[in-house]
């Protein structure tokens, strides 16, 4: 009998073809159906999981002592708002960021290192609310941007993009549209086809 460890809840993809490989090399006839089986089975556990994910179950750093203040001004509405509170896990490798909603404030972490880039805080103002300031991770180490002017305009791409899953302008001076493209992808990801996580 063979034992089957789930290793990483962010690897859906690519661990149930290993399993399957697996149990195809020992006994490809015998074991043929339990391998069909332990595929739905991880993915249905792998969805459920990132459904229902914490963020005690996710890798993330605080925001380093190397930052930048940078004030922001944009509002949005009650229905915007309700996307923007939204939590954005990411479920596989082409899903750049984890972001959640604390304490009026929007955590933005990149998913493949858990390191913190940007702490945007909101006011509310009414009915709505105001994007006011952002806090913006300058460790050269951990984020090579140090442009404050790029920052401003890449968060407000992120918010549309992501989380309110509208069409934007990248934010970028690149004139390569290879380039640029490349530098989208590794923003947004999969986002840039209209694909997201938490889509059911």
């Amino acid at each position: 009998m063979y034992k089957i460890t789930c290793m990483c809840y962010q690897q859906p993809k690519w661990m149930p073809q290993k399993i399957e490989n697996f149990l195809h090399c020992h006994q490809p006839r015998r074991l043929k159906v339990l391998a069909r089986f332990s595929r739905r089975l991880w993915l249905t556990l792998a969805r459920r999981q990132m459904k229902t994910a914490k963020l005690t179950d996710l890798r993330t750093e605080a925001l380093p002592s190397k930052k930048t203040t940078i004030r922001l001004n944009r509002t949005f509405s009650p229905q915007e708002m309700k996307h923007i509170r939204r939590r954005l896990v990411p479920e596989q490798m082409e899903d750049k960021w984890f972001i959640y909603w604390k304490d009026d404030t929007l955590f933005f972490h990149r998913s493949w290192t858990g390191v913190c880039i940007y702490v945007v805080r909101f006011a509310v103002e009414g009915d709505s609310c105001r994007m006011i300031e952002v806090d913006v991770n300058r460790d050269p180490e951990q984020y090579k941007e140090t442009s404050d002017e790029r920052d401003a305009r890449m968060i407000s791409y992120l918010v549309d993009v992501l989380l309110l899953h509208r069409e934007a302008v990248f934010p970028s001076n690149e004139q390569s549209s290879e380039k640029r493209t490349l530098m989208n992808w590794s923003q947004v990801g999969r986002a840039m086809l209209g694909q997201y996580p938490n889509d059911e």
